[in-house]
């Protein structure tokens, strides 16, 4: 069984040293990529932002059913101001583990062979989840943001969410609506909970 655990700042030799994920105390982006991450601004975990929120199911931070697999961000690849690509990852739940495998990078860059990684269900959810729930605060402190939207997240499945919420109330947000170029999300512009859509 693998441990999974989050770094705040992840290689120090990067141009824009980022977030990251350890396997076992080992930095994941070391594993998959060793001193090629030199020849990229900076490479770390995907972050838990607004694009994060609006696009469930595509990253680590959003759960999965039990007996189900899908790929899921897991890494990106940062070429200043945006993302230029993403390292991505097979997940797998079963009753009480998570599974990482078939690690693949977009744009193509090699990769050095690493997993499959099995994690504690627990583990995983507590790790995932108190990023997951610290950084949607922060959206919500300019996003208008509705908790429910954590139901997509890993954070619906943490223990200790409701003593979160509460400790930790809802911003108010510092814009009260959604942009206009926003209203072709079909669920946003019915004024839906979107992220039931999905």
């Amino acid at each position: 069984m693998n441990t999974l655990a989050y770094e705040e700042i992840g290689d120090h030799r990067l141009a824009y040293p980022m977030p990251t994920f350890l396997v076992d105390g080992e930095d994941l982006v070391l594993k998959l990529l060793g001193d090629r991450i030199l020849a990229f601004p900076g490479v770390g975990a995907v972050p838990a932002n607004t694009n994060t929120f609006l696009a469930p199911a595509t990253t680590v931070f959003h759960k999965i059913r039990e007996g189900s697999k899908c790929r899921q961000v897991v890494l990106v690849i940062s070429v200043g101001d945006a993302y230029g690509g993403s390292i991505t990852a097979s997940v797998e739940r079963s009753r009480d583990s998570i599974f990482w495998s078939k690690f693949e990078s977009n744009p193509e860059t090699e990769l050095f062979p690493a997993g499959p990684f099995q994690f504690d269900l627990s583990q995983y959810v507590e790790v995932l989840a108190l990023t997951c729930f610290r950084h949607f605060r922060e959206c919500q402190s300019y996003w208008p943001f509705n908790d429910a939207v954590l139901q997509s997240t890993w954070a619906s499945e943490w223990p200790e969410l409701s003593a979160q919420l509460e400790e930790h109330p809802r911003p108010e947000p510092a814009v009260r609506s959604w942009p206009r170029q926003w209203r072709w999300l079909p669920a946003v512009r019915m004024g839906q909970p979107w992220w039931k859509f999905w």
